[in-house]
């Protein structure tokens, strides 16, 4: 990685790659991704008040079939990143300064005391740590920096050298998985060589995909085995009642070639155009859910936060209170969203017609 960085700068600056264009299908797969956090989180919910409750079965079902959650964001970041010449300014003002704002609120939501030293919250912050899912931020922080000092290498590099580094990014990340060291277990679920391998594979797959048609034979193996995964981690639950961590290796790689926008196979169009109309609804609310998912991401920790102070049995009993809590923390933070956004749009409206005047 240092030799790496270090021939970085004696290479010969390249063009900047063309601005990232939006798909919908990896709108798409953020919105399913951002579902499955939410229930893995719900499930963490439901389990504090009610652990050995029958029904517990199912919400640890769901959660552990949405473990492909946090690497279908990382290699969706690998897939669109593009360098440009506002790139740190873009990651500021709609990552890292949205996570300041709303970081406040939780700190002291997490900590109930008012008093604290600023020197914890700073702390807290730059670890993501003032609320448990807070740590995809620093997370998304180290992959970013990766990107910027290695993309001229990564892209200059021929397919099969590009290919190498993803099976190396590989053994890197089963090392880290399993072989964390001891002494730096406390940064670890922020530390970039925990999902290094799905970004990298990201990146990979962008090439890849606007090149050759690879993936087109792999189609019906990609479905079968995505079947089979899904079989193994419900009987898994079923036997073992555990969680299972969010390094399924194939599960969202699988879950990704399947929509991966491409010109061989048109699966998530045809899904769109499907006679059903309840099918092209259930779509088109995960491709918005996903276009707000970052909102989604931010808010919805600390309005599950608050939830914990009641059993979530009581707003309907088991499975209204599950469909419900989902849909709070999902619609809540998106009614948020909008609301900050068309007060700071009336604004700036405001402001243009006094310039104006």
């Amino acid at each position: 990685m240092s030799a790496l960085l270090i021939s970085n700068f004696f290479m010969k600056s390249e063009p900047l790659l063309p601005q990232k264009k939006e798909f919908r299908e990896i709108n798409f797969l953020r919105g399913l991704a951002i579902s499955g956090i939410v229930c893995i989180h719900i499930d963490s919910y439901f389990a504090f008040y009610r652990p050995s409750d029958e029904f517990r079965i199912i919400t640890l079902s769901i959660s552990n079939l949405s473990r492909f959650s946090v690497p279908i964001f990382i290699l969706s970041s690998g897939y669109l990143l593009r360098i440009g010449t506002s790139f740190w300014k873009n990651k500021l003002v709609h990552l890292f300064l949205p996570y300041i704002l709303i970081s406040i609120p939780g700190y002291f939501a997490k900590t109930q005391e008012f008093n604290r030293d600023a020197m914890d919250y700073l702390l807290k912050l730059v670890t993501g740590r003032i609320l448990e899912p807070y740590y995809f931020v620093p997370l998304l922080a180290g992959y970013y920096l990766i990107f910027w000092t290695f993309h001229r290498n990564f892209f200059s590099l021929s397919t099969m050298n590009k290919f190498g580094i993803v099976i190396l990014s590989l053994f890197i990340q089963l090392i880290s998985n399993y072989h964390f060291p001891t002494f730096l277990a406390s940064y670890r679920s922020f530390f970039p060589t925990e999902y290094i391998f799905y970004f990298f594979v990201g990146m990979f797959l962008r090439e890849v995909s606007l090149k050759k048609n690879y993936l087109q034979k792999f189609f019906l193996l990609n479905t079968f085995l995505i079947s089979m995964i899904t079989v193994f981690v419900l009987i898994y639950t079923l036997e073992t009642y555990q969680a299972l961590p969010n390094n399924l290796f194939f599960l969202p790689l699988g879950i990704w070639l399947l929509f991966l926008p491409r010109p061989d196979l048109k699966f998530y169009p045809e899904l769109l155009n499907h006679r059903s109309v309840f099918l092209r609804f259930i779509m088109k609310s995960f491709e918005t859910i996903g276009r707000y998912s970052l909102s989604i991401f931010l808010i919805h920790p600390l309005i599950i936060h608050y939830m914990h102070s009641f059993d979530p049995h009581i707003l309907g009993g088991r499975t209204i209170s599950y469909f419900l809590t989902w849909t709070i923390n999902i619609a809540l933070p998106l009614i948020i969203h909008r609301t900050i956004y068309l007060s700071i749009e009336g604004i700036q409206s405001i402001r243009e017609k006094n310039l104006d005047q």
